[in-house]
């Protein structure tokens, strides 16, 4: 019987015999199956991002999206309702306070135009002798009131002080302020009168507020409802001879920037809030 010859030393060497070739072998096996097992993994999650959202895989041909593409156009959208959301909401709020003094205005002046017709002057009305509970009650005849309140509680929101421009408090409420006549309308609109002394020989301006001026008159033109305050909600206008006019018009000296009383006639000459 012959004996196996054992490879010789360059046989051994081109083969990597026992330790060498078998050692390498395993090392790259190893090797091998890590990368299958990396690239597996990797190719899951790319797999995942590029999976329609709600669609199984057979129906990706038909998608438009991908779940990466829906979460960054989701994030986008996002950002921009940040940014464009309060800047409507403004506008919104900007657009029903011009409406609301464009109708204040407008109510008066037909109550005017009626008292005009009946060969009812405003100095009749106005007498200049503090009888603010007549004056609305003849007001009351052209004006649509839901409640009457006279100079009692109840027309006017409760809280304790209105709020100027800035924010600050007046420190009254004109709910309970004494010295004015109020009442709440069908629209919901609170409006109040008073009655300067001396009738209507007062001057607050030019034009139609020279020497004309009978009392004065203010609304909240979404009634019991917040913010409660001059420039938002709250406004002003004189009762002249010649009709109804918003402070800050005709050279009046009301402002629109601290305490916010002339703000109604910015509004109406510029036809939006500046402010």
């Amino acid at each position: 019987m012959q004996t196996a010859k054992q490879p010789n030393s360059q046989t051994a060497k081109r083969f990597g015999h026992k330790n060498g070739f078998a050692s390498n072998l395993t090392t790259n096996v190893i090797a091998s199956d890590q990368r299958e097992r990396g690239n597996l993994i990797i190719s899951k999650i790319l797999r995942l991002l590029r999976q329609p959202c709600g669609l199984s895989h057979n129906d990706r041909r038909n998608s438009g999206f991908t779940l990466a593409e829906v979460l960054v156009t989701l994030a986008i959208i996002g950002v921009v309702a940040a940014l464009t959301i309060p800047n409507l909401i403004q506008n919104i709020q900007n657009t029903g306070t011009i409406a609301g003094v464009k109708k204040a205005q407008s109510i008066l002046s037909q109550a005017y135009t009626s008292f005009i017709a009946d060969d009812i002057t405003m100095d009749s009305i106005y007498a200049g002798d503090s009888q603010q509970v007549n004056i609305l009650n003849q007001f009351a005849t052209k004006l649509n009131v839901l409640k009457n309140c006279g100079e009692t509680p109840g027309c006017f929101s409760a809280t304790d002080s209105y709020l100027n421009l800035p924010a600050f408090p007046l420190g009254f409420s004109m709910n309970t302020r004494a010295g004015w006549a109020k009442a709440i309308l069908a629209d919901g609109m609170s409006i109040g009168f008073f009655d300067y002394p001396g009738g209507c020989t007062l001057s607050q301006g030019t034009g139609a507020l020279l020497n004309s001026v009978c009392g004065e008159i203010i609304v909240d033109i979404n009634g019991l409802k917040k913010p409660n305050k001059i420039g938002r909600d709250m406004f002003a206008f004189y009762a002249t001879k010649t009709g109804f006019f918003p402070l800050g018009s005709n050279n009046n000296a009301a402002d629109c920037v601290v305490m916010g009383f002339g703000c109604a006639g910015k509004i109406l000459k510029e036809n939006a809030v500046n402010y």
